[in-house]
């Protein structure tokens, strides 16, 4: 799952809680927001990873079948 922390009316640590909650699904996060704060919060909230934009596609795809892969691990 990609989410981006620019979505409106949602607080995506919230959000990135409750799916973790119900499902192991790998969750990267795609945001323009680069402060280490942002990066600090999404991964303590559960995000696999962060991605800054402007993020190259491959590179998106492997850390998504990176993200994959580690999840199918555990």
């Amino acid at each position: 799952m990609v989410l981006d922390l620019g979505l409106p009316d949602i607080d995506v640590q919230a959000l990135i809680g409750r799916i973790r909650e119900l499902s192991p699904v790998p969750i990267v996060v795609l945001s323009s927001r680069g402060d280490e704060a942002a990066k600090v919060m999404a991964l303590d909230a559960g995000a696999d990873d962060y991605v800054t934009k402007p993020v190259d596609a491959a590179q998106l795809m492997a850390r998504l079948g990176a993200a994959l892969r580690h999840r199918l691990q555990t």
